[in-house]
């Protein structure tokens, strides 16, 4: 499951490589939690496992300010 390397966040992001056919996304962890983010056409929601509301609004906003540096990793993984 190759990471996207974002410092200073207290969540795990990653790209399971069988998910590559799929519109572009990205998948959340912190402890138990996790969700689905769509990275493509538009950051949103797939679905979320546990995360408070509060903390996927802080994850949007991750998301949102590292979007370069997670869609560049993901070339990479295409390449």
């Amino acid at each position: 499951m190759p990471r996207v390397k974002i410092p200073n966040i207290p969540w795990r992001v990653s790209f399971y490589s069988f998910d590559l056919r799929e519109r572009r996304h990205v998948h959340v962890f912190r402890e138990r939690m996790e969700c689905k983010v769509w990275i493509e056409n538009g950051i949103e929601i797939a679905w979320n496992r546990d995360f408070p509301e509060v903390e996927i609004n802080d994850i949007l906003r991750m998301i949102e300010l590292n979007l370069n540096l997670i869609n560049e990793t993901y070339e990479q993984l295409l390449a």
